[in-house]
């Protein structure tokens, strides 16, 4: 009671209409209210933060789904989502990797294809000298009384055939040397 009368003396009370109290209810509902708001900013801030690691998740996924469809042989790569973050980067750089192993892939095929009619020319072209030196040659034993100057006709087409052969097989073994690379 003393401390109500000294109180009173300097027209302060404790009743709810105080201003001490009122005070006091004021600053319960700030700290009510701030700590409102920051519980939302946490929630707000996990929110955002989960949806950027599942938009992130996603673009990798794509990547992912894109390598796989390259290891399939499907070079076709949609370069309309492409912006200007570092996955963005990093997919139109996988894009022009893709387009360069393309090229390569492309020109190696071609280059076999080439190899492939080019050998099976040089192997054509060996069967006529290889058959028109058989025939001389059938011609040279079959005709012992032959005259000298038409053996020596032969002998030269034979030199002749042989240097042919030998400029064939040279080049054969160029293209195989080309074609294991060294």
């Amino acid at each position: 009671n003393d401390g109500k009368t000294a109180l009173e003396e300097y027209s302060l009370t404790l009743d709810n209409t105080s201003l001490i109290k009122l005070n006091d209810q004021e600053h319960l509902k700030f700290q009510i209210l701030n700590l409102s708001l920051l519980l939302l900013s946490i929630i707000l801030l996990i929110y955002l933060f989960l949806r950027f690691n599942a938009k992130k998740d996603q673009e990798i996924n794509s990547i992912t789904n894109y390598l796989e469809a390259i290891n399939h042989m499907n070079y076709h790569l949609s370069i309309d989502d492409i912006t200007e973050d570092e996955l963005s980067i990093l997919k139109n750089e996988l894009y022009k990797v893709t387009i360069k192993l393309k090229e390569d892939a492309e020109n190696s095929k071609k280059d076999k294809n080439n190899l492939k009619t080019t050998l099976a020319d040089i192997s054509h072209q060996l069967k006529t000298p290889i058959t028109s030196v058989l025939i001389i040659l059938d011609n040279l034993i079959d005709n012992p009384d032959m005259d000298i100057t038409t053996r020596e006709d032969f002998l030269r087409d034979i030199k002749r055939e042989l240097i042919n052969i030998n400029f064939l097989v040279l080049n054969l073994l160029k293209l195989s040397r080309l074609d294991s690379n060294t």
